[in-house]
């Protein structure tokens, strides 16, 4: 049964109007809210003129404990700017768990949330007597979680509504999830199995991973749970026995290293387990460590960053004919190397801080060989190399050509080492279009062959990390595989205002058919109906940018360009609300602070803001 549509073109009422209106609706929701839209269309139209100015709305919210009954309708929404993000209405749900909203001018407001844990249904289907939407499974989220309630229109325009769930329900009832961390001893017997619930990464638990770790992460109360993870040098694989998972790895993760775990229960919910990894094996998170190679002429090219990882997943490269590799970390010049291998030699290059490593070219193609850095306080961290075929030196940032297995993608290499070229004499399509990636022959190529090209792998300054954010400064397409066709694209994200352009998180990297370097992303548009989708965009600089600011700007300024102002912090980790600036307000920087994989900006009060371009722009714009 259709829902009665309501006028929205009504004149801008006066401030006295609004406000005498305001009263009447807060008196409306408390004695006789007009849930029945059919019955009592004349209450229903008191609120109409509310709806006049596109600033003010009319939207109540509240419980939902029974179909059967009314909503337990606890506030409304006059004014869009007492539920935005940087304000969020703070909301406790009850034991069912249901959270009702409606929009009382619109009642054929279609109405959608960012969290695919919560289960939106419209309340005609129960009951076709009350207008809204109920949302289902508040009690299952972390206590703290901000949810975006989004209103789609009839006539295309949307309103967007925060609200931050309160709950001492801080995990999933017990009933259903009852998870657990452990490790396992040189004879193979797990211990020391301790009891966790969901939190956050501002929240970890505290772990210490030493040498040859095995950990251990099982929800006890359903076998049947598929856990996984987002750092790529861990491996999760399911015990024999069918109960939990052995997680190796964790002693190649660098210490001071945030580490989620996700466990995917049979009843399709989710639930996230953060850890910050201590390692007395492994450099801290301040070293950068990396290699170059030798050209010709003996000078060494620009360093390549690499992260410690496993023998299962080397860092993929071809031996230059001259056999030397350079290892060297430009932050620690008294750092040492030393190798497993006998065949070659580690030894300090003279003319430089770092070392030299000769006789590579004595291995045969497919060896792996281990590389150990040792610092002055005693720290080490592992980094594995898989020599391929030999090339000819060269110059740049690697200088020759390197190797990788066949249908290797960015995903199994190591944090900050991007899967090399794999085709030869390929043409590379317009990057930000659906046109098929070709090779030379100019037939269309969605496969990875084995063969290498000279193209050197990317280093970090080059590519987006991986867990950064990143946004479409032009149009861009997102598709199902690393080749582009118009056969498997999923979405076009056209070009945008700077505020509204689309945001997608890089979670690996791969080459299309032709070598071109490709981001694996996943869509964080929340609220647009292409959120969560996962895929690949082009790397391409000219089309994607990183979100986030990577230095201080030269006159130390930036203007807040949200619409609705940005909230200034007491820590970098955007804690202890102290202050809020509306837009246009010109802000002084004192520095930029990095927290995690993004930046803050530093004002000259002291307090912390974001550096998120969507939100601020630097100078006096």
């Amino acid at each position: 049964m259709k829902k009665a549509s309501h006028p929205k073109s009504l004149k801008r009422p006066s401030w006295f109007i609004i406000s005498l209106l305001t009263v009447i609706s807060t008196i409306t929701l408390f004695i006789g809210h007009p849930l029945n839209s059919k019955a009592a269309a004349a209450e229903t139209h008191t609120h109409l003129s509310v709806a006049a100015d596109p600033d003010n709305f009319s939207i109540a919210y509240g419980s939902y404990d029974s179909p059967t009954e009314l909503p337990n309708v606890i506030g409304s929404i006059i004014d869009l700017d007492t539920a935005t993000e940087q304000n969020p209405i703070e909301f406790t749900p009850t034991d069912s768990g249901k959270f009702y909203i409606d929009d009382m001018v619109d009642g054929n407001a279609v109405w959608t949330v960012n969290n695919d844990k919560i289960t939106m249904t419209d309340t005609s289907i129960a009951n076709p007597n009350i207008d809204g939407y109920v949302a289902s499974g508040l009690d299952k989220l972390v206590s703290g979680t901000v949810l975006l309630f989004t209103a789609r229109h009839g006539d295309g325009t949307t309103n967007h509504f925060y609200f931050k769930i309160i709950t001492n329900n801080t995990t999933p009832a017990i009933s259903e999830t009852n998870a657990g961390y452990g490790v396992y001893d040189a004879t193979d017997v797990l211990t020391d199995f301790t009891n966790m619930q969901p939190n956050t990464s501002e929240n970890p638990i505290a772990f210490t991973a030493s040498k040859g770790v095995i950990f251990y992460v099982e929800d006890i109360n359903d076998d049947k749970a598929v856990w996984s993870s987002d750092n790529a040098n861990l491996t999760l694989t399911k015990n024999t026995d069918g109960l939990g998972y052995r997680v190796t790895g964790l002693d190649s993760v660098v210490s001071g290293t945030v580490v989620k775990f996700t466990a995917r229960q049979s009843y399709d919910s989710t639930s996230d387990y953060y850890f910050k990894i201590t390692n007395s094996n492994t450099p801290a998170a301040e070293t950068n460590p990396g290699y170059a190679l030798y050209d010709a002429n003996g000078t060494v090219g620009q360093l390549t960053g690499i992260k410690p990882n496993t023998a299962q997943s080397p860092v993929a490269l071809a031996v230059p004919n001259d056999g030397r590799l350079y290892l060297a970390d430009p932050k620690n010049a008294t750092a040492t190397w030393t190798t497993d291998n006998d065949k070659i030699k580690v030894a300090k290059d003279t003319s430089r801080d770092g070392y030299q490593v000769t006789g590579l070219n004595s291995l045969t193609p497919g060896t792996v060989v281990k590389f150990t850095v040792h610092y002055p306080n005693g720290v080490t961290g592992d980094f594995y190399f898989k020599f391929g075929t030999a090339s000819t030196p060269g110059g740049g940032s690697t200088g020759g050509s390197h190797t990788t297995t066949t249908g290797t993608t960015g995903s199994s290499t190591p944090n900050g080492v991007i899967p090399p070229a794999t085709t030869t004499g390929a043409s590379t399509s317009n990057p930000g279009t659906g046109s098929s990636a070709t090779t030379a022959s100019g037939q269309t190529n969605g496969k990875t062959p084995s063969t290498t090209s000279n193209t050197p792998v990317p280093t970090v300054k080059n590519v987006a990390v991986k867990g950064t954010v990143i946004y479409g400064l032009k149009k861009v397409g997102l598709y199902k595989s690393p080749t582009f066709k118009a056969s498997n694209r999923l979405a076009w994200y056209p070009k945008q205002k700077r505020i509204n352009r689309p945001m997608f998180v890089v979670t690996g990297y791969a080459r299309s058919g032709n070598g071109t370097l490709r981001y694996k992303v996943r869509d964080v548009n929340h609220g647009h109906k292409t959120a969560g989708k996962v895929g690949y965009i082009t790397a391409n600089k000219k089309y994607v940018g990183s979100v986030y600011y990577a230095t201080v700007p030269k006159n130390k300024r930036i203007t807040v360009i949200a619409k609705t102002g940005i909230n200034a912090y007491k820590s970098a980790t955007l804690t202890g609300k102290a202050k809020h600036y509306k837009a246009r307000v010109r802000l002084t920087v004192k520095k930029l602070v990095k927290h995690s994989l993004t930046t803050r900006y530093q004002l000259s009060n002291g307090l912390y803001v974001t550096a998120n371009k969507k939100l601020v722009i630097v100078g006096n714009n």
